[in-house]
């Protein structure tokens, strides 16, 4: 996530841990460093992060992204997910790691990632997410005994439901797209 106005669509890993890496051989601290012309190019990047007990982006993007799994002492640490998506809207050139957009904040530019240069970038849509293609995701599997399908199938439902899916987004979860809901239910309800 960063300033709407950003010229830059995508960073990769290796981008990403220049700018947040502790252990990056390669610092980078300016936007112009990584396609950014004109004006941004001389901009400079804060890097802000939400905190580990308001979801998984800051736990997961150290274990994805960062080796060891440090952040640069220059990234600062924000209390909350509205106080790392504030300070980014509020700053010149600030590059936010968060697990979900606060409802009414939702006017920042959610960049592209990609794994490498070699690879495609893509953004968290809940069908990148659903395919494996966008690179910072933990699947969340429901596990059951088939022989059980029947008697869960009602719960099964409403947790494959639109409700369901607006609660978890709620909470920084994305849901599977629809139809990839409607598909389990589907075959939920073939089992029975």
């Amino acid at each position: 996530m960063a300033k709407n106005k950003l010229p830059v669509e995508q960073l990769n890993f290796e981008n990403l841990i220049r700018v947040l890496g502790a252990e990056s051989a390669v610092a980078s601290t300016r936007w112009g460093e990584f396609g950014a012309r004109g004006v941004w190019g001389s901009v400079p990047i804060t890097a802000h992060v939400s905190p580990p007990g308001e979801g998984l982006a800051q736990v997961l993007f150290a274990h994805a992204v960062l080796a060891n799994g440090r952040f640069k002492n220059t990234v600062i640490k924000h209390e909350s997910t509205r106080a790392t998506v504030a300070a980014v809207r509020d700053g010149d050139g600030g590059l936010g790691i968060v697990p979900w957009i606060p409802e009414g904040m939702n006017d920042l530019k959610v960049l592209l990632i990609a794994r490498g240069r070699e690879h495609v970038a893509f953004g968290p849509t809940p069908e990148n997410i659903h395919a494996g293609d966008y690179p910072l995701r933990v699947p969340l599997k429901l596990v059951f005994a088939r022989e059980r399908a029947p008697e869960l199938l009602d719960w099964l439902r409403f947790w494959f439901s639109d409700e369901m899916a607006t609660a978890l987004a709620k909470v920084g979860v994305v849901a599977l797209p629809v139809s990839a809901r409607n598909q389990q239910v589907f075959e939920l309800e073939v089992i029975r």
